[in-house]
């Protein structure tokens, strides 16, 4: 995945108009977008335990870890 801003990640319409298919999130507040969400295999569940920087509610991935989202339909 390539590196994207934060705020990116914030706004799924933004990633939609950059073509990103994915984002994840990692380790609190780092967020990376790309069309590959396999590109490094599948962690396991309990690998992903940061709570997210802005809602600590939320799961933000871990370290070297992704929450991934898909966000671009690509017209579907």
């Amino acid at each position: 995945m390539s590196k994207c801003y934060h705020q990116d990640c914030n706004i799924a319409k933004q990633l939609t108009s950059l073509s990103y298919e994915f984002a994840g999130l990692q380790d609190s507040n780092k967020c990376y977008c790309g069309q590959d969400p396999n590109r490094y295999g599948e962690a396991l569940a309990t690998e992903c335990n940061t709570s997210c920087a802005q809602n600590p509610e939320l799961t933000c991935g871990g370290t070297y870890r992704n929450s991934v989202y898909k966000t671009y339909t690509n017209g579907q």
